[in-house]
């Protein structure tokens, strides 16, 4: 039971953070300009998993969805509502936009001294790592 309990945390930490940069060392430079958000609702092992984040094409209401949004988003540091979405930038690093309702800052319950830097990987990802 407890291995079964394991595997399904891992597999939803794993689904919910693609972008994570798990080994030190494997960034290949920061993104400066940009900053790291997360969903608004994160699973906590406490009843059911959230439904997933739509990412869009563009702004409008009647723009394409084109993906859905893993557990951390990297936005423009800057970044302003248009519509009611602020752009961000995917994994393969194409723009989207993403409901800001969605979005809060970045945080780390278990560690409130962590940190979050947006980096390019060195296979060209976009990514994040620990800041420390």
């Amino acid at each position: 039971m407890i291995n079964v309990r394991v595997s399904l945390y891992m597999g939803v930490a794993l689904t919910l953070c693609p972008f994570v940069a798990f080994a030190q060392g494997t960034t290949k430079q920061v993104l400066t300009g940009y900053k790291c958000m997360m969903l608004a609702r994160q699973y906590t092992g406490d009843g059911p998993i959230p439904p997933p984040v739509p990412v869009y094409d563009g702004p409008s209401s009647g723009a394409r969805q084109i993906g859905v949004a893993g557990g951390t988003v990297i936005v423009p540091a800057l970044a302003q509502p248009v519509d009611g979405r602020v752009t961000m930038v995917r994994i393969n690093g194409e723009k989207a936009w993403i409901d800001a309702s969605q979005i809060v800052a970045w945080h780390a319950k278990a560690d409130p001294s962590a940190t979050c830097r947006p980096v390019i990987l060195p296979n060209g990802r976009y990514g994040t790592d620990g800041g420390r």
